[in-house]
């Protein structure tokens, strides 16, 4: 199997029965490409803030609508697809 390049914007990437979420972002001068399925929880904060915790649990990802206008809608519009709840 090939490795594949992950475009900046999200993307449904079809594997095998399941359909999978990533999204690349830039967070604190590091690049991390993120599988959003693999998020447990994320919070949205009044002054529009949404973060979630990586799977080792020690490192916390903050994106504003103003660092990161395109992460930002992507993770609104996948929380809301997969949950059903709308966020501000």
């Amino acid at each position: 199997m090939q490795p594949r390049s992950v475009p900046r914007t999200a993307n449904w990437q079809k594997q095998g029965c399941f359909v999978a979420y990533w999204i690349k972002l830039n967070y604190e001068r590091s690049t991390y490409v993120i599988d959003l399925d693999r998020v447990t929880a994320f919070c949205y904060t009044p002054n529009a803030k949404v973060s979630f915790s990586l799977l080792d649990g020690n490192t916390t990802i903050v994106v504003t609508q103003q660092s990161d206008p395109e992460s930002y809608q992507h993770m609104l519009d996948y929380v809301e697809k997969r949950t059903g709840f709308s966020l501000p």
